[in-house]
């Protein structure tokens, strides 16, 4: 994840420090259930399954989170891997961070995307 959004710099983390915003997060559900719907990963996630449907693709649902809101999401799957170092699962995440993380604050009116695509 790390370099894969548009700016600003931003540090992905599982072990933030005391310094961090944990009002912001992001949740990945490998394999998920094709009930499960994306605001829920912004809630409790101790009630999260994986359920692989046997068809030889690994599924990702990826949750921008604000507390408890969705704030952007993405869907995406590759063929199985065998380790998160595989090229394809990484491409798979980098290409999801890119989608998920929004070049300018949707609730701040002072925050100006600095990039031409704005």
């Amino acid at each position: 994840m790390q370099g894969q959004n548009a700016p600003p710099p931003t540090h992905f983390t599982t072990t933030p420090a005391v310094s961090a915003r944990t009002n912001y997060r992001v949740v990945m559900l490998f394999n998920p259930p094709l009930s499960q719907t994306s605001s829920a990963l912004c809630g409790d996630t101790s009630r999260l399954v994986s359920t692989p449907r046997g068809d030889g693709r690994l599924r990702m649902l990826t949750a921008f989170c604000v507390s408890d809101n969705l704030m952007s999401d993405v869907t995406s799957s590759v063929p199985n891997v065998t380790t998160p170092h595989d090229q394809a699962f990484r491409a798979m995440v980098g290409r999801a961070t890119f989608a998920l993380i929004p070049l300018n604050d949707p609730y701040d009116s002072r925050d100006r995307c600095r990039l031409a695509i704005c």
